[in-house]
Order: C-alpha cells, then structure tokens, then sequence
C-alpha cells in the first residue's frame, strides 16, 4: 500500500481482508461494530488481543467519523452515541431546533458524561437562510475542515457547491491556512472561514496508534492511583468522562493489584490460626471457646 493504511471505518470487507491479516470471522466482526472513535475501541471486540493490534496498526488506522448533526439527525443516528437510548434519543429530537450543543445539556435525562461525548460526536448546525439564500454555521465549536463532508461545508457563509467540492478535492489540509490555495477563496473569504473552522491534525498528519502494557492501557490520558477510591468496591474513577476502555483497563488492573494483597491476607490468618492451635496442642496457651 506504498506505506498508506486503510481507515477501518470506511474500508470493505474485501479491503479488509486483503491488506490486513485478519480471518473473515474477525473481519465481519469489525464491520459490524463500526463506527470506531478511538483506535482502542478495537480492543473491546472478541478476538482482538493484543498481537492483533499491533499487526493491524501497520496496516490500518481509525480515522473518526464525521459529526452528526443533532438537529438535522434521526432519532437512530443518536442511539449510536454511547448513552443515548431510545427514550433519551426522542426527547433530543422532540426538543429540535438547538442553538447550540451546550442547550442539549437541558434535555431531561442527558447526563454529564453523555454531554461530554456529545461534544466529540456531534454539532448543532441551524441553516438561516436570508434573502441571499445564504446558510450560516451556527455551532459552537469550530468545524473541522479535513472530516466534514459537503453538507455542512455548505452551512458556511460564502460556501456554495462548487467552493464546497473544491475543499474537499484538496483535503486532507496541513494547516487551516491551506485553505487559501482553494480557487475561490480570497482574503475576505478566508478570515471568515478561518473564525469557524479548524484543521485536524490527527488527520492531516495520520493517526498513529501508540502501544502500551496492559497495566496502562489508557485512551484519554494517564490515570493516576489518586483517582481511586480507597474501598473495596470496583475503583470509582476521579474523571467521569472516561472512556469504557480506559474504566475497564482500569478495574482490570485494580483487581490484579489487589488480588496478591488478598491472598498474602488469607495466608497470614491461616498461619496465626494454625500456629494457635499448636501452640493450646503443646500447652503453651489454653484456647476457651465457650462463655
């Protein structure tokens, strides 16, 4: 593949098992969990061990997908976010227009953690439309340049379908100043642009996925032992928006931590009751049971 990688989120099932070393068994597998966020959601599928992994990111990287937009979406689009259900996903549609993400949050039901990957997935795009016929991004949060498709291009000002083809021709953009190397793009055009969008990084440049122990595999950030609750239920992570794969590498370390300290507790009690018993045996000490 002259060392380009495939996106898992958009490769066919032929692709797939062509450029990676992956059965037809682990390759539906894939598909039919897509989309993927993180490159480590891989690790939550059956099969997927670790050496899996490592192979498939030679060949492969996770290039997340586009933001939905919550006004425009179905009610099945939105049960894909994590968090959202049925009921949760009608009353953000019963609620529609929003002038932002951040009216979601009013929605009855939406939780501080669903919030939080709202933001990452999706965007509140409301098309104005003036005498000119002219739409206008409304949203919060700039618009990424390199993954958004022709749609919300189009809710820009100034964006027409032919300036939106042409951006997309000359993706992916190392830099939002690219963007005045697209024919109909002037200065005036630009600094509008460049005060609502942005430029990705991760996808200009490539994602690399990078590889850990199992002790500290983490997808958003390193999690200290300080985020833990000193108690013996499951560890309550310090930061509520963590990932499920980072909560569940983290509860699987916890219990590995103190599985050693349990046993090495069972041993010491064991000891001192048989020492005990050895000792009343030999008549060093007298053990009275009853009252």
């Amino acid at each position: 593949m002259d060392g380009r990688r495939i996106n898992l989120n958009s490769a066919g099932l032929s692709v797939i098992l062509q450029e990676t070393a992956l059965d037809a068994r682990k390759a539906e597998i894939l598909i039919d969990a897509r989309p993927f966020w993180d490159y480590s959601e891989l690790r939550m599928l059956p099969g997927f061990g670790k050496k899996t992994l490592l192979k498939l990111a030679d060949v492969a990287t996770v290039v997340p997908p586009q933001p939905i937009n919550i006004n425009m979406c179905s009610a099945e689009d939105l049960q894909s976010i994590p968090g959202v259900g049925i009921v949760l996903a009608r009353r953000i549609v019963a609620d529609r227009p929003y002038g932002s993400l951040e009216d979601v949050a009013l929605v009855k039901g939406i939780s501080t953690t669903v919030m939080h990957v709202l933001r990452q997935r999706s965007v509140a795009v409301i098309a104005i439309h003036d005498n000119n016929a002219e739409s206008v991004w409304s949203n919060t949060v700039p618009m990424d340049i390199n993954i958004c498709d022709e749609e919300l291009l189009l809710q820009l000002p100034g964006v027409g379908p032919k300036l939106a083809r042409r951006i997309v021709s000359r993706r992916p953009l190392d830099h939002i100043d690219d963007l005045r190397e697209v024919k109909g793009i002037g200065a005036t055009q630009f600094e509008k642009l460049s005060s609502l969008c942005e430029v990705s990084a991760t996808v200009a440049q490539g994602m690399q996925a990078d590889f850990v122990e199992d002790d500290t595999w983490f997808s958003e950030g390193v999690v200290e032992n300080s985020g833990f609750e000193s108690s013996l239920a499951l560890p309550q992570v310090a930061n509520p928006v963590m990932s499920l794969v980072a909560y569940e590498a983290a509860v699987d370390q916890e219990i590995r931590r103190r599985i050693p300290l349990l046993l090495s507790g069972w041993l010491v009690a064991t000891v001192i009751i048989i020492g005990l018993f050895l000792l009343e045996n030999y008549g060093f000490i007298s053990i009275n049971l009853s009252r």
